[in-house]
């Protein structure tokens, strides 16, 4: 794949616990989400839950349509492995 970054504003931080950011990617026309991202302990494990709010459906189905979510979920896998190793 090729190199990406992205950039944004913290508009909230309660280490370790939650942050909410807005994110837009770089070098782009894109649209700004705003994220909410939450850690729990549940059963001696940590639970992460991310909430991406796009400013309306079309952006939402064009950010979609990049493979996101595979991305998401391939980053997500390998954080997984580097944590457990």
């Amino acid at each position: 794949g090729q190199a990406f970054g992205f950039e944004g504003e913290a508009l909230l931080v309660d280490a370790p616990r939650r942050a909410v950011t807005t994110e837009k990617m770089q070098g782009t026309e894109g649209p700004v989400t705003l994220n909410d991202l939450n850690l729990y302990e549940e059963d001696g494990a940590t639970l992460i839950t991310l909430l991406v709010e796009y400013p309306d459906l079309e952006s939402r189905d064009m950010i979609l349509a990049t493979g996101m979510v595979d991305g998401m979920e391939a980053s997500y896998a390998r954080m997984e492995d580097l944590v457990l190793a």
